[in-house]
């Protein structure tokens, strides 16, 4: 039976010994943080873009749109509607 400092120690050991499956993960994992920090490198970079064409799509929408509408003659309304520029 082991005891917890035995056990805490052989623990200890195995994680600071360098063997051999250290040399084939270590490459694994630096590749594994590299693709993470391009993709959300990439991600804030589509998001920045979506955003600056939803911003020139919207001035285009608004551009196409008149100063003034003449609505429906109708009392109850008004006649003349400005538009906020």
């Amino acid at each position: 039976m082991l005891n917890p400092t035995s056990l805490s120690r052989k623990i200890a050991k195995r994680l600071g010994a360098k063997s051999s499956t250290d040399s084939w993960s270590r490459p694994v994992v630096r590749i594994a943080t590299v693709g993470v920090a391009i993709g959300m490198a990439l991600i804030v970079i589509a998001t920045s873009i979506v955003h600056g064409f939803q911003h020139e799509v919207k001035e285009l929408v608004v551009g196409f749109g008149s100063d003034i509408q003449v609505l429906n003659a109708d009392y109850d309304d008004q006649k003349i509607v400005r538009q906020p520029s």
